[in-house]
């Protein structure tokens, strides 16, 4: 199972996407069918966050999707924001460079021992 955790601060649509990519950067899988998403946080007039927002998403695999990873070699995070008219004013683009969106990812593996007597 893979966890994706997103935590965005901006008054934006935040969204993030994973493939998993072989030795010759060929995709072998993308976490998502579409981009994960989480709303945009809400800010007050002095740019201050009001409240950061938060989204947590989990993947399980099954055995063909396992069996794809056996040649994985690179993950690859792309994490964005929706750009629109309304999030982006003069008033508050000059607080943007204090604004983060963070990506987390955490995996779980549970695994089977066979013991050959």
């Amino acid at each position: 199972m893979i966890r994706v955790n997103i935590w965005n601060e901006f008054p934006l649509q935040g969204n993030a996407q994973i493939w998993i990519l072989d030795n010759g950067q060929n995709k072998l899988d993308s976490l998502f069918a579409q981009p994960a998403s989480v709303p945009a946080a809400e800010i007050y007039s002095n740019g201050n966050v009001v409240g950061t927002k938060f989204e947590s998403y989990q993947v399980d695999f099954d055995q063909n999707r396992i069996d794809l990873w056996q040649n994985a070699a690179t993950a690859v995070v792309r994490a964005g924001l929706v750009i629109t008219e309304e999030g982006v004013t003069e008033q508050n683009i000059q607080y943007f460079d204090r604004y983060k969106l963070k990506v987390q990812l955490a995996a779980r593996v549970d695994f089977k021992t066979i013991k050959n007597n």
